[in-house]
């Protein structure tokens, strides 16, 4: 049986809660261009296509057999999110 990738938009506020953090981290992270998003009207604010929120997630896992420190790139400091 094919997995199913999951699909659609989240709000700021399901973005965040799927990525466990907060709404100023999301926000950072779209001022940063980390995380791409689709604008709706004025007042609807932003959406996050779930396989954007995959492909970030994905993006950072990291293994701790990893073979050494010079294989990962250095991430410019966000002012309000600590990634590890």
């Amino acid at each position: 049986m094919a997995s199913e990738q999951p699909t659609g938009l989240l709000t700021v506020r399901e973005a965040a809660s799927r990525l466990s953090c907060g709404l100023t981290n999301l926000y950072a992270l779209i001022d940063e261009g980390l995380l791409p998003v689709v604008r709706v009207g004025k007042a609807k604010g932003y959406r996050i296509d779930v396989q954007d929120i995959e492909r970030f997630i994905a993006e950072r896992k990291q293994s701790k057999h990893a073979s050494g420190a010079a294989s990962l790139q250095p991430h410019r400091k966000l002012k309000h999110l600590r990634l590890k």
